[in-house]
C-alpha cells in the first residue's frame, strides 16, 4: 500500500472543512432531535487577553440517552451577563436550538453567570 502524504496547505484547509461541516451537521441533527437541551457555558480570558465563551449541550436521544456534546468556542466582545446570553443564544439559535427547547443551564457559578441583578 503506497503511503500518501498531504502537504497541501490547500488540501490540508480543505480536509478540515470537509470534516468540520460533517461534525456541524451531525450536532445539528442532535439538537433539533431532543426534546430538551441543557446548556453548559463558561466564560474565561485566553493567552491573548481575549474574552471567550465556551458552550457544550447535552442532548437526550431517541432512546432516551443522555450525551453531551461540544458546541463551539466563540469570542465573547462583551463579557456582561446580557452580552453572554446574546452570544449563547446566537450560537444556538444558528444551531437550530430554539429558547423554548432550553431546559437548564450549567455553570461554574460565577457572578457574570448566576448573579441576581445582571447574571446570564
Amino acid at each position: 500500500m503506497a503511503k500518501l502524504n498531504y502537504d497541501s496547505y490547500s488540501t490540508y484547509d480543505d480536509m478540515l472543512d470537509c470534516l468540520s461541516e460533517v461534525i456541524e451537521d451531525d450536532l445539528k441533527i442532535r439538537l433539533s432531535k431532543s426534546a430538551v437541551v441543557i446548556v453548559l457555558a463558561d466564560e474565561s480570558t485566553d493567552i491573548a487577553n481575549v474574552k471567550r465563551l465556551d458552550i457544550y449541550a447535552q442532548v437526550i436521544s431517541d432512546v432516551m440517552k443522555p450525551s453531551t456534546h461540544y458546541v463551539t468556542n466563540v469570542e465573547c466582545t462583551d463579557a456582561t451577563g446580557l452580552g453572554i446570553v446574546n452570544s449563547l443564544l446566537h450560537e444556538l439559535h444558528s444551531r437550530g436550538v430554539e429558547s423554548e427547547k432550553i431546559m437548564s443551564l450549567g455553570s461554574d457559578r460565577a457572578s457574570v453567570m448566576t448573579g441576581k441583578h445582571k447574571g446570564l
